[in-house]
């Protein structure tokens, strides 16, 4: 049975005739975005501050539950259940492979499921509450886990679920903000994973010691500020008859966007799993081990804390800075491959230099362009999807490129810094591998 699409009465300022023979391409697309029901249509509404914290603040949030695990908690609970730097390397590596792995499934699955969602809630509130509430399970899970293989069983369980609240809130970005706005309101959502990053690095690092009482305080502001942005979202209902029959041949085919028809979308995808590729290779899945084993520092702990803190002082700036810039000029191709050049910067200098005073210096260059990277890229990201009817399986399919690199990054740094008995080569690599992706940037045709 054919989709049906969803065509309501004409009304009285707008007749069939009018709606069906429209006179050019601009009446065509105005006729056509008339057809679709409200969750479908493309935002003209400019969205208020007030909103945009609240999306800043669940943003902050779930990656709040995220960063503190695979930075501090993972590596210290490894640290307690085995001493031996390599294979607290390889475990770690092991650990976040299977977690990545299977959000990579997770991410555009929730995505797509969500798109289809007709609940009264809306399309998105009901996995933002319902992931938060079992992602807590298996957080709770990791709290009390007593070996190596319960750690690999909790992660696992964790990244399974939690993805597909991220899938669903992504796709807020470009469910609600008009296009004049996505580089101002993604600057801020840019901003969300860093500040999170550091408030974890704060709150677990440095203010609390436990590590039960730190797993806690990420299930309880997960939960609580998922229910609080749930109240402000205002979620439009998807109507029953906009949605196709569920066919499984079709659903799973419509994960794969063909590069060839929606090239743009292919580039934009490289180029951001070209830069995770090179971040959680290095600093962004190693950075304990990097400053305990490379640097040498007495309270590794402590170090992230303070390099994060650094790094976020930066990204603020020139993420803020680097949005407006993109909406004023509307141009986002030179400032996403600006940035991506000055993450290889840091990398490099990481891999020439490896003492305490080049990680703070780096800190400062890696937060400029991450920034600035963070912001546009999502802004640019926002122009090049297929289709609006699919949004939140598509931008689930390119967090592929967010949480594929996780998978990649950190199990090949525990094969190879044993092999090669240092951190260097890993830097040297990492570096490559963002310049290409400054490069990938460069045949988009969409976007200037």
């Amino acid at each position: 049975m054919a989709e049906t699409p969803y065509s309501p009465t004409p009304g009285p300022l707008t007749s069939a005739t009018d709606a069906t023979h429209p006179t050019d391409a601009t009446d065509v697309a105005s006729a056509a975005e008339a057809t679709l029901p409200e969750a479908l249509r493309t935002p003209t509404k400019r969205l208020s501050f007030g909103f945009i914290l609240m999306l800043c603040l669940a943003n902050v949030a779930l990656w709040f539950s995220m960063q503190p695990v695979t930075n501090i908690l993972l590596p210290e609970q490894i640290d307690r259940f085995d001493p031996n730097p390599s294979r607290q390397i390889l475990y770690n590596g092991l650990i976040l492979f299977g977690g990545a792995l299977l959000s990579v499934f997770s991410n555009p699955i929730g995505g797509a499921l969500s798109d289809r969602t007709t609940s009264r809630f809306g399309r998105r509130i009901p996995w933002l509450i319902g992931c938060a509430a079992l992602s807590a399970g298996a957080l709770a899970l990791m709290a009390n886990a007593t070996g190596i293989a319960l750690l690999f069983v909790g992660y696992g369980l964790y990244q399974l679920i939690v993805n597909g609240a991220l899938a669903a809130l992504t796709a807020i970005v470009p469910d609600k903000a008009p296009e004049q706005q996505r580089g101002f309101v993604s600057a801020f959502v840019g901003l969300t994973l860093p500040v999170a990053t550091v408030l974890g690095a704060v709150v677990v690092g440095l203010l609390v010691t436990n590590i039960q009482l730190g797993y806690y305080i990420l299930i309880v502001a997960l939960v609580v500020v998922m229910i609080l942005f749930s109240f402000t979202l205002h979620d439009a209902r998807l109507p029953r008859e906009a949605v196709a029959p569920f066919r499984w041949g079709q659903f799973v085919r419509g994960f794969w966007i063909s590069p060839r028809k929606h090239p743009d979308f292919g580039w934009a995808f490289l180029s951001r799993f070209l830069v995770n590729v090179g971040w959680n290779t290095t600093v962004g899945g190693l950075l304990f081990q990097y400053l305990k084993y490379g640097v040498k520092v007495s309270n590794p702990a402590a170090s992230v804390a303070i390099a994060q803190i650094i790094a976020v002082a930066m990204i603020v700036l020139s993420s803020v800075i680097g949005g407006y810039l993109s909406d004023r000029f509307q141009r986002r191709k030179i400032f996403v491959i600006i940035s991506a050049c000055m993450i290889a910067i840091a990398l490099l200098l990481l891999a020439l230099v490896t003492d305490w005073t080049a990680v703070l210096i780096a800190a400062v260059i890696v937060g400029l362009g991450f920034g600035a990277y963070l912001a546009v890229d999502l802004a640019l990201l926002t122009e090049v999807l297929p289709s609006a009817r699919d949004r939140g399986k598509d931008m689930g399919v390119f967090n592929i490129a967010n949480a594929l690199p996780g998978a990649i990054g950190p199990l090949a740094a525990g094969i190879l810094v044993p092999i090669f008995g240092s951190f260097q080569p890993l830097f040297f690599m990492a570096t490559g591998v963002v310049l290409l992706a400054a490069l990938s940037i460069l045949p988009i045709k969409s976007v200037r």
